[in-house]
């Protein structure tokens, strides 16, 4: 699963979902980015562009019940244990925003998370901001031309956070406990 935040009503039940469609021993992974658009040396100033993009759209999904928090409430670990997945790791990373880092793959990495931001922004920010958030067509495109200002300038060094999340279903489980498995247990004995 991928890049689902702001489209899953019920974390813990996708997850439960995904367990009963998994066979023993299967795998499922969980991919998904943080909304907050950060820096290290304070680069995305309060108050900036990309300092509010994230803050807008976690107000969205508290308008609309659609979590955008994903990564800040830890949805998936949660959901992947309540559900009853084992053996499950994490990995955090930072993903460069825009091609700042030293690091030539980092860079690359920036460029096109730049260009992909740059060349849809307007799909990103539309309906939620819009439709859920009440901004008029004018504010929309005033912040989209602040922030592609800020995306173009070499001095800012902004990151989204990411996580990948995976989980095994157990080899074996424990039978369902209920009225149809104590019944079955009775007609065996």
């Amino acid at each position: 699963m991928r890049y689902l935040f702001g489209s899953v009503a019920d974390w813990p039940a996708l997850f439960r979902q995904a367990h009963r469609a998994c066979r023993p021993g299967g795998y499922v992974e969980s991919f998904e980015a943080s909304c907050v658009i950060d820096s290290d040396d304070g680069s995305v100033a309060p108050g900036s562009p990309m300092n509010e993009w994230g803050k807008v759209f976690h107000a969205a999904g508290k308008k609309f019940g659609r979590s955008f928090r994903v990564y800040e409430d830890e949805l998936q670990r949660k959901g992947m244990e309540e559900a009853g997945f084992v053996d499950i790791e994490a990995w955090d990373f930072k993903c460069p925003l825009i091609p700042w880092p030293a690091d030539p793959k980092l860079k690359e990495i920036g460029a096109f998370s730049r260009l992909a931001l740059e060349q849809d922004v307007e799909g990103y920010v539309l309906f939620v901001w819009s439709q859920v958030m009440g901004w008029s067509p004018q504010q929309i495109h005033v912040y989209i031309a602040h922030l592609r200002k800020q995306l173009r300038d070499p001095h800012v060094h902004a990151f989204f956070r990411m996580r990948v999340v995976y989980g095994k279903k157990p080899e074996t489980e424990e039978p369902e406990a209920g009225p149809a498995a104590a019944a079955a247990a009775s007609a065996s004995a």
